[in-house]
C-alpha cells in the first residue's frame, strides 16, 4: 500500500520546557470550531466549518472529558447534536470528537497497528502513522500538566492522505496552486512511473497523457474546444455523438470502415417535399420507411392533371439544413413502381434544400420511387 503520513508531537512542561515523560497523547479526528457565542443549553451549533465531524460521533467540548452528545446531523456551517445538548458555549470553543478515534500504526505501510492513545517516551515524544490530514491532539497527565486540546495538528509527508472538506459542490478538496502566473504550454503537474513522464497538466488547463485512458462509466461530455485525433490515433468500440446541431470530422487520410450507420436526424415526412407542377395537379410525395435529410427513399404518386416533361422534386431539410458548401446527392431509383428505367438526377442544391428532376414525363396514376444519400462537400 502507499505510504502512510508520519505524525510526530513532543509533550513540554509548559513552565520548565522540559520533555515530560509517561504523557497520554491521545490523536482525534479534526473537530469543529464554534462561530459565535452560544448562550444556555444548545444542540445546533453555528461553526466556521465542520471540519471532519460526521453523523454518530460521540463529542465533547474542549478538553473535557463529559458531557458526551452524539453527533445528529451537520452541514458546511452548523453541527446539531442529541439532547441536551451543551451549554454556555463561547465563540471559538471546539466540538472535539471524543470517538471513534482514528487508528494509528506503528508502520509507514500500515501492518501493524498502535494504541491510541500514545504515551510519551523519556524525550517527551510519541510517533506513528496515520492517514494524512489535521488532526486534534488532546494532551494529559496527571498531577503534572493540565489537559490541554491542540487543535489542527498536521501530519507530515506521506503518499495517502484525506480531506475533511465539506460536500458542498463549490470548494475543492485538494488545491496545488503556484505563486507565479505561468505561460501557456509550461507544465503544472507531471505524474511520472519510475522517473518517466506519463501525465503532464499544463498552465493553460490543458492535459496530456502518453498512454491514454478508459472511460469505465458516465461517458466523455466536450463542452468546447472539439476533439481532435491526431497522427494514427484510433478510436474503438462504439463512438456515439449526441444533442449537436453540427459535427465536424476532417481527415487527411482514409478512412476505413466495416459500415456508416446514419442514425440521427429528424425523420422526413411528406410536407418536406414539394412537386413541381410537371407531376400532375394532385400529385404527392410518399416517404417510404423512416428517412432523413441525409439518407430516404420516397415514392411519388401521379394524379390529377398537367404532367409535364422533366418536373422536380424539393426537398426542405427538416434538421436546418448543412454547414458549409451546398451538398449533393447520389440517387437511383428502386424496382418498385413505374418507369423504373426513368432516373431522378440531382439538379440543384443549396444549404437548405436540394432539387432532383424527373427525367421523363410523369403518367397519372403511376407511382415513382427512389433513394437518395445526401453529403456536403466540406
Amino acid at each position: 500500500m502507499a505510504r502512510l503520513a508520519r505524525f510526530q508531537f513532543v509533550v513540554a512542561d509548559p513552565t520548565t520546557g522540559l520533555p515530560v515523560a509517561g504523557a497520554s497523547v491521545e490523536v482525534r479526528s479534526q473537530g469543529a470550531t464554534v462561530n459565535g457565542d452560544h448562550a444556555g443549553a444548545n444542540t445546533s451549533f453555528t461553526v466556521n466549518n465542520p471540519g471532519a465531524v460526521v453523523a454518530t460521533n460521540t463529542t465533547v467540548i474542549d478538553a473535557t472529558s463529559t458531557p458526551t452528545r452524539a453527533v445528529a446531523s451537520h452541514t458546511a456551517t452548523n453541527v446539531t447534536v442529541a439532547a441536551t445538548g451543551f451549554t454556555d458555549i463561547d465563540d471559538d470553543q471546539r466540538i472535539s470528537i471524543a470517538l471513534p478515534l482514528p487508528t494509528l500504526y506503528n508502520d509507514a505501510s500500515g501492518d501493524e497497528s498502535k494504541t491510541n492513545p500514545l504515551t510519551t517516551d523519556a524525550n517527551g515524544l510519541v510517533e506513528c502513522w496515520i492517514v494524512g490530514s489535521n488532526f486534534d491532539v488532546l494532551v494529559s497527565k496527571s498531577g503534572t500538566l493540565t489537559t490541554t486540546l491542540y487543535e489542527d495538528v498536521a501530519t507530515v509527508g506521506g503518499e495517502e492522505a484525506k480531506s475533511n472538506v465539506y460536500n458542498s459542490g463549490v470548494i475543492p478538496a485538494w488545491v496545488l496552486d503556484s505563486l507565479r502566473t505561468l505561460v501557456d504550454g509550461q507544465p503544472l503537474l507531471s505524474l511520472r512511473n519510475a522517473g518517466t513522464d506519463k501525465h503532464r497538466f499544463f498552465a493553460d488547463g490543458s492535459w496530456r497523457s502518453v498512454k491514454g485512458g478508459t472511460i469505465d462509466a458516465g461517458g466523455l461530455t466536450i463542452t468546447g474546444g472539439g476533439l481532435t485525433a491526431t497522427d494514427n490515433s484510433t478510436i474503438t468500440g462504439t463512438l456515439g455523438v449526441t444533442a449537436l446541431t453540427a459535427v465536424s470530422v476532417t481527415l487527411t487520410n482514409d478512412l476505413s470502415t466495416r459500415y456508416i450507420k446514419l442514425a440521427g436526424g429528424a425523420q422526413i415526412v411528406a410536407g418536406d417535399f414539394a412537386l413541381s407542377a410537371g407531376f400532375g395537379s394532385t400529385s404527392s410525395v410518399v416517404p417510404v420507411g423512416a428517412g432523413t435529410d441525409t439518407m430516404g427513399r420516397v415514392a411519388v404518386v401521379c394524379t390529377g392533371s398537367g404532367q409535364g416533361a422533366n418536373p422536380t422534386i424539393t426537398l426542405t431539410f427538416s434538421d436546418g439544413g448543412f454547414v458549409g458548401i451546398d451538398p449533393l446527392a447520389v440517387t437511383t431509383r428502386t424496382s418498385t413502381g413505374d418507369q423504373v428505367t426513368v432516373p431522378f438526377l440531382y439538379a440543384s442544391g443549396t444549404a437548405t434544400t436540394l432539387v432532383w428532376q424527373f427525367r421523363g414525363t410523369p403518367v397519372n396514376g403511376e407511382t415513382y420511387e427512389f433513394v437518395y444519400f445526401i453529403a456536403s462537400r466540406t
